[in-house]
């Protein structure tokens, strides 16, 4: 689709939106993109950013803002757009799916001395997504430390610690109950795990 095309549609787009903001109704703020008679693609998809925005600023069907972001953080994701992905994870509230995201992506930014935006978004989850994600634990301490931050790090290092002794208890080629992994090979590189432990493991 041409870029001109692309810009009509999405001006056509907030048209209607800032219309069903006006006082129409606003569960057409999820509508699809028959709206402007054209397909989902990349060049189309601020379509939907622009009804999140207009949502954002009346307040019209602002119940469906989370919904919203949780499918433009699917989409992002399928488009290898893991960045993007994550931050509209975040803004949908949708911890869980924030905290894949980012485990998946610690090696490669750890590679980038990116660790000050990786632990932005690892300050930005709850707590709790941290007990059972060992790989996302043990990164956030180096995202803590390399940003010269020590509070935090103890615990942490405890939770992964511990999903390391749960992997030697486990029967072998299984997974501990209740382990959240987004990169298997990244738990085998935890500290502590020894080729013992890595013997037949997935």
């Amino acid at each position: 689709m041409s870029s001109a095309r692309a810009t009509a549609a999405t001006t056509a787009a907030f048209a209607r939106a800032r219309s069903d903001g006006a006082g129409g109704d606003a569960g057409s703020a999820g509508a699809g993109p028959e709206d402007v008679g054209v397909s989902w693609s990349q060049d189309v998809w601020p379509i939907l950013i622009v009804r999140c925005q207009v949502c954002h600023t009346t307040g019209s069907g602002a119940e469906q803002v989370p919904d919203m972001h949780r499918r433009a953080s699917a989409w992002h994701e399928q488009a290898g757009d893991t960045t993007v992905a994550i931050e509209h994870a975040l803004a949908a509230g949708d911890s869980d799916r924030a905290a894949g995201l980012v485990e998946s992506v610690i090696p490669v930014l750890t590679k980038q001395r990116r660790e000050a935006q990786l632990r932005r978004w690892m300050d930005a989850l709850p707590e709790e997504v941290y007990a059972s994600r060992p790989v996302l634990a043990n990164g956030y301490v180096g995202a803590l430390m390399s940003t010269g931050e020590i509070r935090g790090v103890e615990p942490r290092l405890r939770i992964a610690e511990s999903w390391v002794e749960a992997a030697r208890a486990a029967p072998a080629g299984t997974l501990p109950a209740g382990l959240l992994v987004a990169l298997p090979d990244q738990f085998r590189k935890l500290p502590g795990w020894s080729r013992s432990t890595a013997r037949g493991w997935p």
